[in-house]
């Protein structure tokens, strides 16, 4: 099952002329995610300003990035500010498709077969890595066969949940990339 959706989704990237779409949505859920990660508990004491600072840092965050007074963070309405992380984070990578155009000689479609070839670099890194995992959750699976555990239950149940965290990988990976800098054209 893990081979066909990591196949189908290879197929399609391969055969759309344009996963613009696909890339925005990523974009969305990164920011969206580490937001809720870093912004969800509702005291601002328990923020994490640096974590989500550090994660972005260098391509949505700076060091002088969320600096607040007490004031300024009980005023802080989360939903807007959210929103405006994601619109930067947009207006990030849409600034990419200017970058390209205005470079003489470059193909005007170049940053969808940029953004093809990292996510088809992204897929195929990841899933690799995915089977080496497999390979290991076997072993440990056959060690609690010997604690009298269900070892089918036990490879189902850890083999989701590798696969579930491969999937967030290659998107948050694609997204930094993305947003971070670009590959030399070919």
């Amino acid at each position: 099952q893990q081979r066909t959706v990591i196949y189908n989704e290879r197929r399609e990237v391969l055969l759309e002329e344009n996963i613009t779409l696909k890339i925005q949505g990523m974009i969305r859920s990164s920011v969206e995610n580490q937001f809720e990660y870093c912004f969800g508990a509702e005291d601002p004491a328990e923020w994490k300003f640096d974590e989500f600072k550090n994660h972005y840092l260098g391509i949505l965050t700076d060091e002088k990035d969320f600096k607040y007074t007490d004031e300024e963070l009980s005023a802080i309405d989360k939903e807007a500010w959210r929103n405006e992380l994601i619109d930067k984070a947009l207006a990030i990578y849409h600034g990419k498709d200017s970058l390209f155009s205005s470079i003489p000689g470059v193909p005007a479609d170049a940053m969808r077969e940029i953004e093809k070839r990292i996510l088809l670099e992204n897929v195929d890194r990841k899933w690799m890595a995915h089977l080496e995992a497999m390979d290991d959750l076997k072993e440990y699976v056959g060690l609690n066969s010997y604690a009298q555990r269900d070892p089918v239950a036990i490879y189902r149940l850890e083999s989701a949940n590798l696969f579930d965290e491969m999937i967030d990988d290659i998107k948050e990976d694609t997204v930094r990339r993305i947003l971070a800098g670009t590959p030399k054209m070919a």
